[in-house]
């Protein structure tokens, strides 16, 4: 029996090539490690840049609305979802098929 194989996608060779494409179209990052990239900067911004299939993983903070409003200034609960849509479409561009939000 032959070892399976995993798609070139999920290899360390794809990733690292997949992500030399992404990284060609952003600015500097202002974290990076072998694994992944950080940018500081307005996401409405950034995300247009990223070219569409380059994200495994989006982590948003907090992922709902707060009931309570928080020194930073989060939406509002009545607000949250039409403030989230804005980023929605541009997160499932950026997303790979098998990324996570």
């Amino acid at each position: 029996m032959m070892p399976s194989r995993k798609p070139e996608s999920r290899t360390r060779v794809g990733y690292h090539a997949r992500f030399a494409r992404c990284k060609e179209a952003l600015p500097t990052p202002h974290f990076e490690t072998e694994y992944g990239s950080a940018f500081h900067g307005d996401a409405l911004m950034l995300l247009p840049l990223i070219p569409a299939g380059c994200v495994d993983l989006i982590l948003t903070s907090p992922p709902f609305a707060l009931r309570r409003k928080k020194a930073y200034g989060n939406e509002d609960a009545a607000r949250y979802l039409e403030w989230f849509l804005r980023f929605a479409g541009e997160f499932h561009r950026i997303l790979t098929p098998r990324g996570s939000l």
